[in-house]
């Protein structure tokens, strides 16, 4: 294995590169943050609100749940959640 030395100079842009690089990995990564969404299926919905089908189907005849459909499935964004969970939203009046 062979070595070579480098320059102050060459080092600094080196350093300045790793940093420009490095700030470009976390922007993206950000990105794909951003754009990432998580779509429910009904079973998967009817777990998280520990309900059943038919009270699913009641908020989404009432419009009280944005959902996506597609032939006989139905699908929910983590948006349609947010959404419907703020929409029901009551803040606690009582303290001890």
């Amino acid at each position: 294995m062979s070595y070579e030395l480098i320059d102050s100079e060459k080092l600094n842009q080196l350093i300045l590169s790793i940093e420009v690089l490095n700030e470009q990995v976390r922007e993206l990564s950000n990105k794909s943050k951003i754009t990432e969404k998580k779509i429910y299926t009904n079973s998967e919905i009817r777990e998280l609100f520990g309900v059943q089908d038919k009270l699913i189907r009641k908020y989404r005849d009432d419009g009280k749940l944005a959902y996506h459909k597609e032939g006989d499935k139905f699908w929910y964004t983590q948006e349609d959640i947010d959404q419907f969970l703020s929409h029901n939203h009551y803040e606690a009046y009582a303290y001890n």
